[in-house]
């Protein structure tokens, strides 16, 4: 029996390479011209005579190729590396995949012939005559579709490769990331079996690009820009971009998202974090209220010694915690556990998942734990698992003095001062078909501070607000019978709407500013 199973994904890398070698090719030429049109500012002679050779039809030709060509080509080629690995999956799309790059390819051969014979829409960086521009509309479209629909299919969140890049201010990228790189692009020099290389390198990261944008259009405004009516709509227009960014940063730090699973018939008074854990004792002497002392998961990844508090039943010491296990039938020696369900089981570090994982996978923390009494005496070294807790729906019973405690490792539970009761439980499906239709809730909450009474059903674009909480219909459980609730507290979730009216009124403000001017212009002439 084992807990998880790994899962070996193929990618589809073939417009990878080729994206990655026109990059290269595109760039020598692009960079040619450069050369080209450069040397003839100092001798103009160097296009002897040729209109298609003259500096100013060969300019666009060279901005168009090192942007869009060699860049363009460059950005398809890593977007489509990446989202493969980050979501852990094949690109979708079938044959919007090779048409994306062969568009790409008619797109800028369009461009290298039209620009030197002198079709233009003389507007800078933007010269390519419409049909190019239908052309390249319908291949960035394609990108999209490809994109996003990669991108759905995932199982899991993206939430590791969030927290990790976009939400740090310094990202340490390793250096063995251009030897997979050089595995994938030129296989013949990069061997896949290669030593790792254990050098990294900072970037910048998400909070930190962000933190610089603010405050460029902050001093923007406050160097740049002059405060007249003129400019009213422009102003309105960044101040919602502004307060964007205080509300995402706000969401960000203080939003708290938690699921409550609940079984028909059953009432429930707690949340739980699918992300974080604790290591809980239990007193089950009141079958009405837990009383329960938990052990937090970051101090389970630091602690070097015992764990001592006058609140807990006993002494803990971490042997090993990891944050991902296998677990395994084993009563061998190797098994470290002396005591308890553990001594049935071994458990064997594991790959942490990405969060990007197939097959519904996801991290099993697991841990051994010896416990000691009061009096410093050895009470056995036990093995606790998140996959107990949900395989076996029990916890481990410690005796200490004659009186037994319930230890677990399970998500950290949020107790709430009112009762959601199920009452019923409703799945449609498509006609002929397994597939989810529609699920709801029927709930009862009933607050246990005032004594209030409130039923509701939740569905899928009807939440519950209660108590500055919003209660999402979010899934269901594997017997159909009960409930998976998403549970949402969000200070700042109105500054959004707001920003968004503020940006819209500024838009409107700049438009009926310039039509005005207009209008004025034109009945004076």
């Amino acid at each position: 029996m084992e807990s998880s199973q790994t899962k070996v994904a193929h990618y589809d890398d073939t417009v990878v390479r080729q994206f990655s070698i026109m990059a290269v090719v595109w760039g020598v030429v692009g960079m040619l011209v450069g050369v080209f049109i450069a040397a003839q500012l100092t001798w103009p002679e160097l296009n002897f005579g040729i209109p298609w050779l003259s500096y100013g039809r060969l300019r666009p030709l060279h901005t168009n190729a090192v942007i869009f060509a060699f860049g363009g080509c460059g950005l398809f080629a890593t977007s489509y590396y990446v989202v493969q690995r980050t979501c852990q999956t094949k690109l979708f799309g079938g044959p919007l995949i090779p048409f994306t790059f062969w568009g790409w390819q008619i797109v800028i051969v369009a461009a290298a012939i039209s620009l030197p014979l002198g079709y233009t829409t003389s507007k800078e960086y933007a010269e390519l005559e419409w049909p190019i521009d239908i052309l390249i509309a319908l291949v960035w479209v394609s990108y999209a579709i490809v994109f996003f629909g990669t991108v759905a299919q995932m199982d899991h969140g993206i939430w590791t490769v969030v927290d990790k890049y976009f939400w740090s201010w310094v990202v340490m990228v390793p250096g063995d990331l251009f030897r997979q790189l050089g595995a994938v692009f030129l296989s013949d020099w990069f061997k896949k079996d290669a030593p790792a290389w254990t050098w990294a390198f900072p970037l910048p990261g998400g909070k930190l690009l962000g933190g610089l944008m603010f405050a460029n259009l902050i001093a923007a405004h406050l160097v740049r820009f002059r405060l007249t009516w003129k400019r009213s709509g422009v102003l309105l227009i960044h101040s919602g971009l502004l307060l964007l960014f205080v509300g995402e940063f706000i969401t960000r730090e203080y939003q708290v998202e938690q699921r409550m699973s609940i079984h028909e018939g059953q009432s429930v008074n707690y949340s739980e974090d699918s992300r974080k854990m604790e290591l809980v004792f239990v007193d089950p002497s009141d079958p009405a209220v837990e009383r329960a002392v938990a052990i937090p998961e970051s101090l389970l990844k630091t602690a070097t010694g015992k764990i001592s508090d006058p609140r807990l039943p006993v002494d803990v010491e971490v042997v090993e915690y990891m944050a991902n296990a296998k677990i395994a039938d084993h009563g061998g020696p190797r098994n470290r556990a002396t005591a308890g369900l553990g001594k049935a089981f071994v458990a064997v570090k594991d790959k942490e998942v990405s969060g990007t994982e197939t097959g519904d996978k996801s991290d099993l923390p697991a841990a051994y734990v010896k416990l000691y009494d009061r009096g410093g005496a050895e009470l056995g070294t036990y093995l606790v698992s998140l996959y107990f807790t949900l395989a076996f729906d029990k916890a481990e019973d410690v005796t200490v003095n004659g009186k037994t405690y319930q230890m677990a490792l399970r998500n950290i539970r949020y107790y709430k001062p009112f009762d959601v009761y199920l009452e019923k439980f409703r799945f449609d499906r498509y006609p002929g078909s397994k597939m989810a239709k529609n699920f709801s809730s029927e709930v009862r909450v009933t607050d246990r501070e005032t004594g209030a009474v409130r039923d509701q059903t939740i569905k899928m674009n009807d939440p519950l607000r209660y108590r500055g909480e919003t209660f999402y219909q979010s899934g269901f459980q594997r017997d159909e019978k009960g409930t998976i609730l998403q549970v949402v507290k969000n200070p700042g979730w109105v500054i959004p709407y707001i920003s968004c009216t503020v940006v819209g009124v500024g838009m409107l403000v700049h438009f009926g500013i310039y039509l005005t001017q207009f209008l004025m212009r034109r009945a004076a002439a």
